[in-house]
């Protein structure tokens, strides 16, 4: 049986979350609070601001900064550890962004703003951006774990049963 590592499991998360980022901007996020003979309209993220539609750009971006974080692990020892914490901060910066501009628009709702209430696309898509949020810090604490440490010319500095026995000096 094949076991992934829990690191493993990081980009996959915060792919997730930027799916649900990009499904909750395609869900009404308003409806309109008017009473009979007036019908009750839902509006998506998409249709109701340009913040939404931001943030579907955020979850996308997301959505491929995690994917190529799977496959340059996948790379194994030939790829930079480098680039792969690159990839951990682009998740991070990108969800965040879309966490705080899914938050603006969940506090201060687009005009007319006494006859709108919110419906369950922007409480998805804010939750999408905050899973992919987390787990793009734990992306970003795992490869800092997870990197090896570099070693001198005297072996493993941090660790001094990995030094080489050295002769003992001469007598003065």
């Amino acid at each position: 049986m094949l076991r992934r590592r829990p690191r493993d499991a990081a980009p996959v998360v915060a792919a997730l979350g930027g799916l649900a980022v990009v499904i909750g901007v395609l869900l009404p996020w308003y409806t309109s609070n008017l009473a009979e003979p007036f019908t009750p309209e839902t509006t998506t993220g998409w249709e109701a601001t340009r913040i939404a539609q931001a943030a579907l750009g955020l979850g996308a971006i997301v959505i491929l900064s995690a994917a190529a974080s799977i496959v340059v692990r996948r790379g194994g020892d030939l790829v930079d550890a480098a680039i792969e914490t690159a990839l951990g901060w682009i998740m991070l910066v990108a969800s965040t962004a879309a966490a705080l501009l899914i938050s603006y628009r969940l506090v201060w709702l687009p005009p007319p703003e006494e006859f709108l209430s919110r419906q369950a696309g922007i409480y998805v898509a804010l939750a999408g951006a905050v899973m992919a949020a987390m787990a793009s810090v734990g992306e970003i604490a795992s490869r800092d774990v997870a990197a090896p440490r570099r070693s001198s010319s005297h072996g493993d500095m941090g660790d001094p049963a990995a030094d080489p026995p050295r002769a003992p000096d001469p007598p003065a």
